[in-house]
C-alpha cells in the first residue's frame, strides 16, 4: 500500500537518514502542509462548525498563498476559542512548519518547530485517532533529534495501521540512528516484505550490512532495489559501493560509468564513489578530470570545487588546484580552508 499524497502546500519537511536521500524517502510519504487534516468527528451541537470552518478555510488560503503569518494570526484566534478542535490544531502544526522553512534563523527554526510538534500532539489527544499524525509528529521530532520520542510516533502508527510500509521504515532508520541495529533491521525487512515492489527499505537494508561489514547481505539487498527501481541513481551508486568494498573496483566503475553523464556531474555521491574507484585503480588523473568538468558546471558547489582541488593535488598539479580550494574556501568549505592553510605553512617553511 502506497502512502497517498493529498496535496497541499509545495514545501515537503523530510529527513535523511542513514545515507538515503531525501528524495527516496520523498517517495514513501513526507507531510504536506494543510494536505494532511483528516475527516474530523461529528461536532457537538453546540460547536459554531461555520465559524471554525470559515477560519480554517481563510488559513488554509492564506497558507497555499505563502502567507503563513497571516494564517498563524488567524488559527491563534480560533484555538483560542475552540481549543478542542483537532483540525484547527493540525492546522496550526503545519503553519508553523511552513514558518520554520521559511526561517533563516536556526533558533527560531527549532522553535517553530517544537510549536508544531506540540500542536500535533495536542491533536492526537483530542482525537480521532490517525496514523498520519503519529507519523508527523514522528518526522518533526527526529528533525529536532527527540528520536525516542519520534520512534514511540512511528510504532504508534504501526500499530494503527499495519499494512503500510511506511510507518516501520521510518521507525527502522530511527532505530537505527537510536542504536537499536536488531529492531531496526526486523522493521525495514518487514517494510520490504510489506511493499517488495519500492527499493527504499531494501536499500536501506543494503546501507545497514555495510555498516556491519556484511558485504554478501548487502549485495543481495541492494540487488533487489536495482531489480524493482534500476533507474535510481542512488541504488546504483550503493551497487558500486557494495563492490568497491568487495575489491571489484573495475566492476564498480561499469556500474557508475552506464548512467548518462549529465547524471554523474549532477550527483555528488556518484561522483565520489567513483573518485574513490579511481583512486583503488590508480588513476588520480581519470578522477581529477572527472571533477574539473563537473566543477565547471556547478560553479557554485563548493564540495565539487574542493574534491576537485583534492584529485588534481593527487595526480600532481597541486598549483592548480589552488584556485578550486580558494573558490571552496570563499564559500565557507572547512576542509578548503584548512587546505590552503596547509599549503601555506608549507610555502613558509
Amino acid at each position: 500500500m502506497s502512502p497517498k499524497d493529498n496535496g497541499g502546500s509545495r514545501r515537503t519537511l523530510t529527513l535523511l537518514v542513514i545515507g538515503i536521500p531525501l528524495a527516496a524517502l520523498l517517495t514513501w510519504g513526507g507531510f504536506t502542509a494543510v494536505g494532511l487534516i483528516t475527516p474530523a468527528p461529528e461536532p457537538e451541537p453546540e460547536t459554531p462548525v461555520d465559524e471554525i470552518e470559515t477560519a480554517i478555510e481563510i488559513a488554509s488560503q492564506n497558507l497555499n498563498e505563502d502567507r503563513p503569518e497571516t494564517a498563524r494570526a488567524i488559527l491563534a484566534k480560533a484555538i483560542e476559542r475552540w481549543p478542542g478542535d483537532q483540525r484547527l490544531c493540525l492546522l496550526y502544526g503545519e503553519t508553523m512548519l511552513q514558518l520554520a522553512l521559511a526561517s533563516d534563523d536556526e533558533n527560531v527554526a527549532r522553535e517553530r518547530k517544537l510549536d508544531a510538534l506540540r500542536q500535533y500532539e495536542q491533536a492526537i489527544l483530542i482525537g480521532p485517532g490517525h496514523p498520519e499524525h503519529h507519523h508527523a509528529a514522528g518526522m518533526i521530532a527526529e528533525d529536532l533529534g527527540r528520536l525516542d520520542n519520534a520512534a514511540a510516533h512511528f510504532a504508534k502508527a504501526q500499530i494503527m495501521d499495519p499494512t503500510s510500509a511506511k510507518y516501520p521504515l521510518f521507525l527502522g532508520h530511527t532505530q537505527v540512528r537510536l542504536g537499536k541495529r536488531a529492531e531496526a533491521r526486523k522493521n525495514l525487512l518487514l517494510a520490504a516484505n510489506l511493499e517488495p515492489e519500492s527499493g527504499v527499505a531494501w536499500a536501506s537494508l543494503a546501507g545497514l550490512a555495510l555498516d556491519e561489514n556484511n558485504l554478501s547481505v548487502a549485495a543481495t539487498m541492494i540487488a533487489r532495489a536495482r531489480e524493482v527501481e534500476p533507474y535510481r541513481t542512488e541504488w546504483r551508486v550503493v551497487e558500486a559501493k557494495v563492490l568497491r568494498r568487495q575489491n571489484r573496483p573495475e566492476e564498480a566503475l561499469d556500474v557508475l560509468l552506464a548512467a548518462p553523464e549529465q547524471t554523474r556531474l549532477a550527483s555528488n555521491a556518484l561522483l565520489f564513489e567513483l573518485a574513490s574507484c579511481y583512486g583503488l585503480l590508480d588513476q588520480p588523473g581519470e578522477a581529477a578530470a572527472m571533477y574539473v568538468k563537473a566543477a565547471s558546471e556547478r560553479p557554485d558547489d563548493a564540495e565539487v570545487q574542493y574534491q576537485c582541488a583534492v584529485w588534481l593535488e593527487r595526480d600532481g598539479r597541486a598549483d592548480r588546484a589552488v584556485a578550486y580550494c580558494e573558490r571552496a574556501a570563499s564559500m565557507g568549505h572547512e576542509g578548503a580552508s584548512r587546505w590552503l592553510a596547509r599549503r601555506d605553512s608549507v610555502e613558509d617553511g
